[in-house]
Formats: C-alpha cells, sequence, structure tokens
C-alpha cells in the first residue's frame, strides 16, 4: 500500500495472514478498519454462487517522522538583565493531515534562559557629564566604584558602551585620576577582566574581595567627537598633552593661537574649573 493511502501519515507493513472464506453475492468492495493505529485491509473477490477463498493480510500502521526544518536563528532575550529566556522554532516541512503528509516527531521550538547576570548600572563622576569621570557602579543595592587592577581599555570600551557611547577607542584612567569615590562607597568590583564584546561589565569576569582603596578609583574617557584627554609621560588629571578624539581618531591641538582661555575651556570639558598660565606643547 503507498505511503499516506486515505490521508492517513505513514506506512503499512504486514504483520499477520488470516484465511477467510466467503460466498459471493456479486461483493466487490473494499474492507477498511482504522483503529489505534492499526488498519485492517481485505480485498474480497468473488462471482455469483462461487466460493472463493481469500487470505486477510493484516497491516500495521507505522508513524513516520515528517522531517523538520532547521532551526531558526535564536529571538531576542526578554529582557537585557535579571533572567530572562529566548526561543527558536522550526516547522515541520510535510505536516499531517495534508495530502500525503507525515506527522513531524518531536517539539517545535526550544526555549532557554538568557541575560541571568544582575541589573548593572554605571554612571561617570567628577569628568565632564556622560563622556568621561570616575566610573561608578550600582550594585547590591548601593553605588561604589570599581578598582583599577587589570582595568584597561578594553572594560573602559564595555562601560562606554553601556552609556550609550562606542566601545573603540575609550580610555581607561587609574589611580583616581578623576579623584576619589566618597568615603561612604565601598569599591564594589576588583580585578575587571572584560573580553570586550559584552553589553555589561556584570557579564565580566571579576572579583569582589579588593584590597583597594579610593586612591585606586578607575575612570574613562568615552571616544566621541570632542572628547579631549591629557596624555604624555608627565600627564595627571591636571596636566598634560591635550588630546582630541575626531572622525575617529585621537589627535593633538596645535598651539598656534592657543591661550589661556582655550586652556580654560578644555579644563571645563575634563571636569576641573580653575586652570594656571597655559603651557606650549614643548613644556610637557
Amino acid at each position: 500500500m503507498d505511503n499516506g493511502q486515505n490521508g492517513l501519515p505513514g506506512h503499512l507493513v504486514p504483520s499477520r495472514v488470516e484465511q477467510w472464506q466467503l460466498h459471493g453475492q456479486d461483493l466487490a468492495q473494499t474492507l477498511l478498519h482504522h483503529q489505534e493505529a492499526n488498519l485492517a485491509l481485505a480485498h474480497q473477490r468473488t462471482t455469483n454462487n462461487v466460493f472463493w477463498k481469500h487470505a486477510l493480510v493484516v497491516y500495521t500502521f507505522i508513524q513516520e517522522d515528517g522531517h523538520w526544518s532547521t532551526w531558526a536563528s535564536w529571538g531576542s532575550c526578554t529582557v537585557s538583565c535579571g533572567g530572562g529566556y529566548k526561543q527558536r522554532h522550526r516547522y515541520c516541512n510535510n505536516p499531517y493531515p495534508s495530502q500525503f503528509g507525515k506527522v513531524c516527531i518531536g517539539s517545535d521550538i526550544i526555549t532557554v534562559p538568557c541575560n541571568t547576570h544582575e541589573c548593572v548600572k554605571v554612571r561617570l563622576t567628577g569628568g565632564s557629564g556622560s563622556t568621561s569621570g570616575r566610573v561608578e557602579v550600582f550594585m547590591y543595592g548601593q553605588w561604589g566604584t570599581i578598582c583599577d587592577d587589570s582595568f584597561d581599555s578594553t572594560d573602559a570600551g564595555v562601560i562606554c558602551v553601556m552609556l550609550g557611547h562606542q566601545r573603540a577607542d575609550a580610555v581607561a584612567k587609574s589611580e583616581a585620576y578623576f579623584g576619589q569615590g566618597s568615603s561612604s562607597m565601598l569599591t564594589l568590583l576588583d580585578d575587571l577582566q572584560c573580553n570586550g564584546d559584552e553589553a555589561s561589565i556584570a557579564e565580566c569576569h571579576h572579583s569582589v574581595l579588593e584590597d583597594c582603596s579610593h586612591a585606586e578609583d578607575a575612570g574613562v574617557i568615552c571616544a566621541t567627537n570632542g572628547a579631549v584627554r591629557l596624555s604624555g609621560s608627565s600627564s595627571t588629571r591636571y596636566q598634560g598633552r591635550v588630546e582630541i578624539y575626531l572622525n575617529h581618531t585621537w589627535g593633538t591641538i596645535c598651539d598656534d593661537s592657543f591661550d589661556n582661555e582655550d586652556a580654560q575651556v578644555v579644563c571645563r570639558m575634563l571636569g576641573l574649573y580653575r586652570t594656571k598660565k597655559r603651557k606650549q606643547s614643548s613644556d610637557i
């Protein structure tokens, strides 16, 4: 019997043979019985007043897989942090009860947990608003700082992403470059080590058994057009070579016509509001 005949998904295999004796009454019909995945089929043939002996072949219904499509890509997580779920689907390519259809065995959906890390917030203080400053992190119901042990530009890039800025060209600052955090604050993260593709520092490897003081508070400068930083071998938070980020590149400012008023603007951009006499680049 052909697969899927009479709209039944699967195929039939003979399981036993029985003998029937029938008296013909011009019987030209087919006996078809389907119950609990067993199908009995007998073909009867006769002529008037003639006895015929026929074999009844009992068939067993064997279910076949209708063949799934490949799994689709994962959908988005239902939440960005705190524990959610995501799903992906597949589809039955030959679903019953379409003609010659077959049943697809198994589930059409997979659900897995995602973004189980704690919801963490960051902010920058002591600098120029949201683009530079000391990193303060909200964890365990309180604000605290990050120790600068192992803190680098990769970690800074993740923090900048959390603040809505680009990841590339972020600058890491150490030794409380933007000032020390409040004495009432704890250092909540130590030995931060990000790979660079994380959406939150909560996904990065870190230690909470810190051995830092606020003199080691970490800071960042996020690379946005017009951002400035002070560089050089003897640079501090208060002095250094002025570098500016434009067109995806950090570069310097020529000292032609550069005066105290210009220096005041740079200092305000760095979160400083008093300045001494400007210096030439050769002085630094």
